[in-house]
């Protein structure tokens, strides 16, 4: 199944008057195991505004979209990933309330 064809995966478009402006994209996932608790959870792929519309809110309601959305579907949890260096989205997801919880590390090969 296609992300586009999935009822779990979602992609909200954000518009200024008849201009795209940015996007999200989620899904819906569950974890278990026997060391996890089971636990649904929306998952944030891409979050991306145009940078023309920085600071206008547009990220922040794309967000809030999604946290409506996932909780309608009964998620305990809200997860995205963030590269280190993107301190503008960083403060974004902060003050929204997401926390660090763990770190991602890799070694370039060649």
């Amino acid at each position: 199944m296609s992300f586009l064809n999935n009822p779990e995966q979602v992609i909200f478009l954000a518009f200024v008057g008849d201009r795209a402006a940015g996007f999200v994209s989620a899904g819906m996932f569950s974890a278990g195991g026997p060391l996890l608790q089971p636990m649904a959870f929306a998952r944030i792929g891409s979050v991306c505004v145009a940078q023309v519309f920085w600071g206008k809110g547009l990220g922040r309601g794309l967000i809030q979209h999604v946290q409506a959305w996932a909780v309608e579907r009964g998620a305990q949890d809200i997860r995205l990933s963030v590269w280190g260096f993107n301190t503008h989205a960083r403060r974004l997801y902060e003050e929204l309330g997401f926390e660090t919880r763990a770190f991602e590390m890799g070694m370039r090969l060649t």
